[in-house]
């Protein structure tokens, strides 16, 4: 399944399949930046929202498409009379 994920100014972007597999704890150093950011974030419902939004309109046409081509090969080939003889 692929994912959205938000951009830092708070708009919404393709996250690849499975972007949760690279995070890691935030390192000490890290943890005062992390809390800025979230700070400026987004919160709750607003980002669930556009994040749904962004996924009904740019990721789920792509993935129906390449559905939809990998069904119409297979169903082709069915309804194809065969050639043998």
């Amino acid at each position: 399944m692929k994912c959205s994920g938000p951009t830092p100014d708070g708009a919404c972007r393709k996250a690849g399949y499975a972007p949760y597999l690279d995070y890691r704890p935030p390192l000490d150093d890290e943890k005062p930046l992390l809390s800025t950011a979230l700070a400026k974030a987004p919160q709750g419902m607003k980002l669930e929202t556009q994040a749904i939004a962004y996924t009904i309109e740019h990721i789920v046409p792509d993935h129906f498409k390449q559905v939809r081509a990998r069904h119409e090969s297979r169903i082709n080939k069915i309804l194809t009379p065969s050639k043998t003889g």
